[in-house]
């Protein structure tokens, strides 16, 4: 009679803990909303030497009203569709990242670290080079297929190289990813040394991560194409959150590790390709994202998934306001360094960002 009043405690209180976790969450979505809709009217109200748009006049250009200038509508239409962008970016980004994390079970592994980057860029940058010409209506679509084979043969390269060395095991995957990351770094380079002076300047650009050639067709693709991943992330959470425990328990628990771990991984390089085709080779969302949030939902891929959507997507449309606004001048005045007047990529403000939050992940471990 004792036992079982105990053990009806005890579950009482698992209880109360699962339920204060799931309310915790509820609170952290929408505090990270509001922020992705701050984030969204700063990005579209202030431009640096632009025009100021309140939030009427912006509602004024996306109802269609006549009676707006045509600055209004240029400035409206380029800030609105770059931030949208920049949302949908940071969050397929910052998925993919908590994916990778759950399935090698290290929390240092993301997309640009793994190879899965290295792979969709590559794909890239040799078909531009040395593949046919494209017309320019094509274009659009086709960089996606192009970036996503290119993620799936790096992964699958990945995978036979860890496989041939012994049984597939997350830290193998990683160290492998690593070094085909390395040599597609490598075979991108060479084929920037062959490519036409018309258009490399356009590829390293690329490369670097950039939004400012931004178009509504652009994010037109880019939404297709999420919704079309959305049912393969509803697919990989709950085998990805098995496979946090390890093979074994998974295994116990009714998993088949091979195709889960197939389904997981192309659901990541997938949403990776995608986003890279778009903007270029953006990094370290995945990193920083999915492991701050941890802290404050756990490594549940049920809540941390929705919310590595939302805060991917604010931090890449705040760090994107920045390098849109943060012009040369203001660099040079910085730095003391002579600039062109161009803004720098996105990209590289993520990418000093994320290699900061690296080595502050490596202080931790080593304490």
């Amino acid at each position: 009679m004792m036992s079982d009043l105990s053990v009806t405690n005890d579950q009482a209180f698992d209880q109360v803990v699962v339920d204060r976790r799931w309310l915790k969450w509820r609170w952290l979505l929408l505090a990270l909303a509001i922020l992705c809709f701050l984030s969204l009217m700063i990005s579209i109200m202030i431009g640096y030497h632009s025009i100021f748009l309140v939030p009427s006049r912006i509602w004024a250009v996306v109802s269609g009203d006549e009676n707006t200038s045509k600055l209004e509508k240029i400035a409206t239409n380029f800030r609105l569709s770059r931030a949208i962008m920049a949302f949908m970016v940071g969050g397929a980004l910052a998925i993919s990242g908590a994916l990778l994390q759950a399935l090698y079970r290290n929390p240092l592994a993301e997309p640009s670290l793994t190879g899965v980057t290295q792979g969709a860029t590559t794909a890239v940058v040799v078909f531009a080079v040395f593949g046919p010409t494209i017309p320019n209506h094509l274009v659009i679509y086709s960089v996606p297929f192009i970036a996503i084979l290119g993620a799936i043969i790096s992964t699958t390269i990945t995978w036979f190289l860890a496989n041939r060395v012994g049984k597939v095991e997350p830290l193998r995957l990683i160290l492998m990813g690593v070094l085909v990351g390395g040599v597609l770094s490598s075979a991108t380079i060479v084929s920037l040394i062959w490519a036409p002076d018309t258009y490399a300047n356009d590829l390293i650009a690329w490369l670097a991560g950039s939004l400012a050639a931004t178009t509504w067709e652009d994010v037109r693709m880019l939404s297709i194409a999420l919704l079309i991943l959305t049912p393969f992330v509803f697919l990989s959470v709950p085998r990805a959150n098995l496979m946090q425990f390890g093979d074994d328990i998974a295994s116990g628990l009714g998993q088949s590790i091979n195709p889960g771990r197939i389904l997981v991984l192309f659901t990541a390089c997938a949403l990776t390709a995608v986003a890279v085709a778009t903007v270029g080779g953006i990094g370290f969302v995945g990193l920083m994202v999915p492991h701050s949030l941890r802290w404050f939902v756990g490594g549940d891929l049920r809540r941390l998934v929705p919310a590595c959507f939302l805060l991917g997507g604010a931090l890449v449309m705040v760090t994107d306001f920045i390098a849109r606004n943060l012009s040369s001048r203001i660099l040079m005045e910085i730095t003391g360094l002579p600039m062109d007047s161009v803004t720098l990529p996105v990209g590289i403000y993520l990418s000093l960002l994320g290699g900061g939050f690296f080595l502050f992940i490596l202080k931790k471990v080593k304490t």
